[in-house]
């Protein structure tokens, strides 16, 4: 066994989040049973013989999370599985308006509204709220992105779950062009 990775607490509790998920895709809860199966310092012939797979697979997907990380164990080879149903631009659109939609924990125009007009905001600022979690209460699948490189590995998830999913993406508040445009048109 070489080429590991060091497993952190948060790289397990995700896999391990990934394995148990409804809507994760089998392909993608095998490889992270995998991982950590290896992580725990299990041989990879045992772990091949355990989770009934062939010891290159086990030693293929070790290499690939060592390599690549947690964003590694989602990609599919071309050719493989069910053909995407969106088309590269619409897929392109989603993401775009994924990273315009953004959860800064208030109400943006009021806020900045108020704060410009007013000099003060009332019942405008608002908690984190998991939106996520609420996701997952009406069925759906929910992830909590707090940082830009797990857009990326979140998006793939999103599409290949085939279930509503939400990304919750925490950011710092910043004003939008249609808040300036607004405020503008208050100040007259």
């Amino acid at each position: 066994m070489s080429e590991s990775r060091a497993l952190s607490l948060a790289d397990q509790q995700k896999l391990e989040q990934w394995v148990s998920a409804y809507g994760t895709p089998q392909q993608v809860a095998l490889r992270c049973r995998l991982v950590l199966a290896t992580s725990d310092g299990e041989s990879d012939v045992a772990v091949s013989k355990r989770l009934a797979v062939n010891r290159n697979t086990v030693i293929l997907w070790r290499k690939r999370f060592a390599m690549e990380g947690l964003n590694g164990l989602w990609d599919i080879a071309p050719g493989r599985g069910r053909k995407p149903e969106y088309s590269i631009d619409k897929i392109a659109a989603i993401v775009d308006a994924t990273l315009q939609t953004k959860n800064d924990g208030g109400w943006g125009l009021e806020r900045e509204l108020q704060g410009e007009l007013n000099g003060t905001n009332v019942a405008c600022e608002l908690r984190r709220t998991r939106y996520d979690k609420v996701m997952e209460g009406f069925g759906g699948v929910g992830e909590m992105i707090d940082r830009l490189d797990q857009v990326d590995g979140a998006v793939k998830r999103a599409f290949a779950s085939r279930k509503p999913y939400l990304l919750n993406v925490n950011v710092e508040g910043a004003r939008s062009p249609f808040t300036e445009w607004q405020i503008q048109g208050k100040k007259g």
